[in-house]
């Protein structure tokens, strides 16, 4: 089949060309019968040349299941993405009460929370009534993450002098490579914002993204401004886990050059009343008047 060809030939390219393909996709009998199901109805596919099933591609059960084999390899990362917000599960994100007092669930959310679900919003939930009163229809369904690996990483990827991520786009059910992605303009009221040329720092705006004004900081994004302004969002967040903790140690010395010392500062973005938000944060945060330089 055309589709498992091209699959093949770009795991000949790729990092885990020595890896076998049954190390990430099991077997026959990894899942018991509905593995046998599923790899009987390939095999009856393919001897038929069932046109239908040409273009194979992974459904969230299966996405899932390669997630959780590629954790005995990549053990470190698997901790830092379990021990950050991206493990969030559909009943963290979707049985959100406060959230959803502002705004009902609705298709647009599985663009970044639940990219490879397999229905519609009408299919995962019962929205009546009441936020309170809203329900995950299946059990099994509501414990699954809703941002697993693939979201942000293509395992047939090529190797070389490419980004090690890139966005699944669900309209489009295929991955695209971050230094793809173009680059959108920002401001600060009517001022231009410097941006990150970092691929992963435009991977991070496609769900963190701003307003239709493309105003920094608005919505869900998180686009510097201020002294930290150009800066890339891995700059200060850990890749999988978002850990920001030691971040301001490795371009801080122990006091700042104002004399603060950042490590007992106020800076987190959930805090509104933080007087120095870590995205926000200029000399005016703590000086009323201009410095004398």
């Amino acid at each position: 089949m055309p589709w498992i060809r091209a699959t093949h030939e770009a795991w000949l390219t790729s990092a885990h060309k020595e890896i076998a393909c049954t190390d990430c996709h099991g077997t026959a009998l990894s899942e018991g019968l509905h593995s046998v199901q599923e790899k009987t109805r390939m095999v009856v596919s393919h001897w038929i040349k069932d046109i239908r099933n040409e273009d194979i591609r992974l459904n969230e059960r299966q996405v899932l299941a390669v997630a959780d084999r590629r954790a005995s390899c990549h053990r470190s990362e698997h901790a830092g993405w379990l021990s950050g917000g991206h493990s969030a599960t559909y009943r963290d994100i979707y049985l959100d009460e406060a959230h959803n007092q502002m705004e009902k669930p609705y298709a647009d959310c599985f663009r970044c929370h639940g990219m490879f679900y397999d229905g519609a919003m009408k299919e995962l939930m019962t929205l009546e009534g009441e936020p309170d009163t809203y329900l995950i229809n299946n059990r099994q369904q509501a414990d699954r993450a809703v941002v697993p690996c693939l979201a942000c990483h293509q395992i047939h990827t090529e190797t070389g002098d490419v980004p090690k991520t890139s966005v699944y786009v669900r309209a489009e059910k295929s991955h695209l490579r971050t230094d793809h992605l173009s680059k959108p303009v920002m401001y600060e009221q009517s001022r231009e914002v410097l941006t990150s040329d970092d691929p992963n720092a435009l991977l991070c705006l496609q769900c963190h993204a701003p307003n239709a004004w493309h105003q920094a900081g608005s919505e869900d994004d998180r686009t510097p401004t201020g002294v930290h302004e150009g800066l890339s969002c891995l700059a200060c967040h850990s890749p999988h886990s978002q850990d920001t903790r030691h971040s301001c140690t490795a371009c801080h010395p122990a006091l700042s050059n104002c004399g603060l010392d950042v490590m007992t500062m106020n800076t987190t973005y959930l805090d509104k009343n933080s007087p120095n938000n870590i995205h926000h944060i200029s000399c005016a945060s703590c000086h009323e008047e201009p410095l004398n330089r």
